[in-house]
């Protein structure tokens, strides 16, 4: 934290390699030419198409959050990094890709996964006791 006052955050990030191998920020070099550009936004999905010469280190507006946010280059999952102390970034290697970050955490899958079964559950007992009650209204007529 105390080393992102002392720096230009325009031209450096800091990774804390306490948290995070330095294996997954070797490597890395500066192209003028690489560029970014967001393709897709949506609030629990974000995509991006990248290209550079090099591999570099990206570094995204959006809070570090690892509790659900998963990042995939080129539809692999990949790690994601803290730089900054509270912002995204990636390693991303040389040429063409194209970058995800998914909002996907555990309960809220397995919560919707709950819901979606009860809920058929409910209407599947609604037709059965529909076809219970038409049944004896028929046998009385």
């Amino acid at each position: 934290m105390k080393k992102t006052e002392t720096i230009d955050t325009k031209q450096t990030a800091v990774i804390d390699q306490s948290k995070f191998a330095a294996t997954l920020v070797e490597g890395i070099a500066y192209d003028s030419l690489s560029s970014i550009r967001l393709t897709e936004f949506k609030p629990a999905y974000l995509k991006y198409e990248t290209e550079s010469s090099t591999d570099g280190l990206a570094v995204f507006s959006e809070i570090y959050y690892p509790k659900g946010w998963h990042a995939l280059i080129d539809g692999k999952e990949t790690t994601l990094l803290r730089a900054n102390y509270v912002l995204r970034a990636l390693k991303i290697p040389q040429g063409k890709h194209v970058v995800e970050f998914k909002f996907e955490p555990k309960p809220y899958l397995i919560g919707n996964k709950v819901t979606l079964a009860s809920s058929w559950l409910v209407v599947a007992l609604f037709i059965g006791c529909l076809g219970l009650f038409t049944k004896e209204n028929t046998k009385t007529v």
